[in-house]
């Protein structure tokens, strides 16, 4: 009986905790293995994999992929304190928050792009406003080549030349995606 009680418990923590999969199965660099990255929670591959969607036309997938590489994951913390400020288990309680990861700025500046454009979506001026400032200075470029799609970030500087200020792109990084 006992037995039993410890393969139904061991059974139910195995659901509840979160296991990353091993990507090392599948060749670096491929669909499957953004597809893994992305699962496992990578803001980076959660947008390269969303990109690769884009670039075939699923734009809907796309979108929800850019949704979670735009979040910021947090973390939330409850702490019982009491009125001089020491924790305790019986006094008023505080939620405390800390960011894990920031949400990825590139896929913020696609999701102002779907909602600007109405891609897969209504067009929304509020919500492409609200992703185009989450975005920052951030801009993303998609370049067609004949075998590929290189796919540019970018970031807006401003320079002083002669006196005056001048914005201008700096990519900060590409990658490519096969046709």
């Amino acid at each position: 009986m006992l037995k039993n009680w410890v393969i139904l418990f061991s059974v139910l923590l195995r659901g509840c905790a979160t296991v990353k999969q091993s990507c090392g199965v599948f060749e670096r660099g491929s669909m499957n293995y953004r597809l893994c990255r992305a699962e496992n929670g990578s803001k980076i591959y959660q947008f390269r994999y969303a990109m690769e969607l884009y670039v075939i036309g699923d734009v809907d997938e796309a979108r929800k992929w850019l949704i979670k590489a735009s979040k910021d994951d947090v973390s939330y913390n409850k702490q019982d304190i009491d009125p001089n400020g020491l924790m305790s288990g019986k006094n008023i309680s505080v939620t405390s928050s800390k960011t894990l990861e920031k949400g990825d700025e590139a896929a913020a500046y696609m999701l102002a792009k779907f909602y600007f454009e109405g891609l897969g979506v209504k067009a929304d001026k509020k919500s492409a406003e609200y992703y185009r400032t989450s975005a920052r200075n951030t801009v993303v470029e998609i370049e067609e080549l004949s075998d590929r799609f290189r796919i540019h970030i970018k970031t807006k500087m401003a320079i002083l030349r002669n006196g005056a200020d001048e914005n201008e792109l700096y990519e900060l990084y590409s990658f490519r995606i096969s046709k």
